[in-house]
């Protein structure tokens, strides 16, 4: 994994991901020099305790793009972090591995939502009703497999903050 820098004064990185066609998910773990660093939202920080620089010991997620370090670093550290990505809403196309998976899923909540159109030739709620059942039963199975954590296909993303300065 490559390293990057906390800089003295310089509270916010940008996240790197690498694809145009993914967003952060979330942040599993972030660290400054070997310390995992906690996770705090900026709506509940008590910012009084952070009034000075110094060695950072949080980070909150901002935009879903960049993170904020607090304290504001005093000096220059080095930082790491893994998360998750999960793709963009205008993506044009899907993984391979996603659609195996999730691939029924995926139809039943289509059919469903189609089928329930009213007004429509193609209106039928009985049957907006069987593909909901059904994408409800295969999304709550998807959710179990994620949670224990079954699922080797999962990749988890490294990324590193892409200011680097020395």
């Amino acid at each position: 994994m490559e390293k990057d820098f906390a800089v003295r004064n310089v509270a916010e990185y940008p996240i790197f991901i690498p694809s145009t066609e993914a967003v952060l998910e979330d942040i599993y773990e972030l660290v400054i020099d070997s310390v995992k660093l906690k996770r705090v939202t900026d709506r509940h920080l008590d910012s009084t305790v952070f009034e000075t620089n110094g060695r950072p010991s949080h980070y909150a997620i901002y935009q879903d793009t960049s993170i904020r370090l607090y304290p504001t670093p005093d000096k220059k550290y080095t930082f790491r972090g893994w998360g998750a990505l999960k793709t963009k809403l205008t993506a044009t196309g899907v993984e391979d591995w996603i659609f195996e998976s999730h691939g029924r899923c995926i139809s039943y909540g289509a059919i469903s939502l189609l089928a329930s159109v009213p007004g429509k030739e193609w209106s039928n709620l009985e049957l907006a009703m069987y593909y909901k059942q059904l994408f409800s039963r295969e999304a709550d199975d998807a959710r179990s497999r994620e949670y224990r954590q079954v699922n080797t296909r999962v990749r988890y993303q490294n990324f590193e903050g892409s200011n680097r300065r020395t």
